[in-house]
């Protein structure tokens, strides 16, 4: 059973293991970072870890450290003086500070190079508020970093511009795509003992829902609750829990977030998500099955295609070949020609005409940009591959 879904993520995924990678070779080659990351990070204390385990085995002496913005007093970052005063308070020694004269025209930065006031410290700067980036933003400019011996910097940034010729930018977007979490959900869902079919729709429907929530996705296949409720009751379940109110309050969310289109009433674009969903897993089995169908009834339907005159809906021509026979023909078939020809068909029973009259339904739906319900799909899909007589 997987148990560690960061772990999953940020070492097994190609994309988020080559972030992490990134990350290490930048630091490794005497750089600092600039991270342009979302404002949901999977899993962000695992980030951090796994970064932090590679510099070690890189550098036993490195030390990194995450200074949180939102945490620390504003007080820290007024300006530079208060930002360089607060770094040197907590890595370096009285007397460095003491000893710096701005009458020395040199900068505050060179002085704490001097002093080595960051030696082998990596320090991670996260959550930078409007207020913080401009003073963030100048002092590194002036820290010329030559590498680890003089302190290395790894800033996160949301939606800023940044432009700092000796950092290193690597942006999330360009690492993490949504091959990646339709991974993710598929090995999270692999465990579970449903159908092929049913893990590829569930993974998929994770996938396009939650937009770029990982851990959302995986929560939501983690449940399992899918297979029998509506995807929007799901999410409207967890929306309600307080551990999920807790983590997103303070979170700036995209607008199609579903999280965001709950709150505003707008499920009409996450039923459209769904039906996305549909379109792409549901609709080609649909097809497989009428497919399946034929084949089992080939002669049969050639002695009717040649008895009966049964066109095509588009264009009113006579359909010969069993194979062009759409599935709603094939359920009117079954349902009116069919009652007066028993002996031409095995399909019989109700339980065959009931299956048949389900495919045209779901095909028609889909069809026509409409969303299946779950009980519906759970219907199909618990009977995949349906087996005719």
């Amino acid at each position: 059973m997987i148990e560690d879904y960061s772990k999953l993520w940020w070492e097994n995924i190609t994309g988020p293991a080559t972030l992490i990678k990134s990350v290490e070779e930048t630091i490794v080659s005497n750089k600092s970072v600039v991270l342009q990351m979302p404002s949901l990070i999977p899993w962000k204390e695992g980030f951090y870890s796994e970064i932090n385990n590679r510099i070690h085995e890189f550098n036993r002496e490195a030390n990194l450290e995450v200074f949180d913005c939102k945490e620390e007093s504003s007080d820290v970052v007024i300006s530079e003086e208060s930002l360089a005063k607060f770094l040197i308070d907590k890595y370096g020694y009285p007397e460095t500070l003491q000893s710096y004269r701005k009458s020395s025209k040199v900068t505050i930065q060179e002085h704490m190079i001097k002093k080595e006031v960051l030696k082998n410290q990596i320090i991670w700067v996260t959550n930078i508020t409007d207020e913080a980036f401009p003073v963030w933003y100048s002092f590194l400019q002036k820290f010329n970093s030559k590498g680890l011996k003089d302190g290395l910097f790894i800033i996160e940034i949301f939606q800023q511009e940044i432009n700092l010729p000796n950092f290193g930018l690597l942006e999330y977007k360009k690492y993490i795509t949504y091959y990646d979490q339709l991974l993710f959900n598929h090995i999270l869902i692999s465990e579970c003992s449903l159908s092929p079919e049913w893990k590829q729709y569930i993974a998929m429907l994770a996938t396009i829902i939650c937009l770029n929530d990982i851990e959302l996705s995986g929560l939501l296949i983690n449940r399992k609750e899918i297979i029998k409720k509506s995807p929007v009751q799901c999410l409207k379940k967890i929306f309600s829990e307080q551990e999920s109110k807790d983590k997103y309050s303070d979170i700036s969310l995209d607008k199609n977030h579903p999280f965001n289109l709950i709150t505003n009433n707008k499920s009409n674009y996450l039923k459209n998500k769904i039906w996305e969903t549909q379109l792409k897993i549901i609709f080609p089995l649909l097809e497989e099955e009428r497919i399946n169908y034929i084949e089992k009834h080939k002669e049969e339907l050639e002695y009717i295609l040649g008895k009966h005159n049964i066109t095509n809906r588009e264009f009113g021509e006579r359909i010969t070949n069993p194979y062009d026979v759409e599935i709603g023909a094939l359920d009117h078939i079954s349902r009116s020609l069919l009652n007066n020809n028993t002996n031409l068909f095995s399909l019989k029973d109700s339980e065959e005409k009931n299956r048949l009259s389900l495919i045209h339904s779901m095909r028609n739906s889909i069809a026509h940009h409409e969303v299946c319900d779950t009980k519906v799909i759970k219907e199909f899909l618990d009977s995949y591959p349906y087996e005719w007589e």
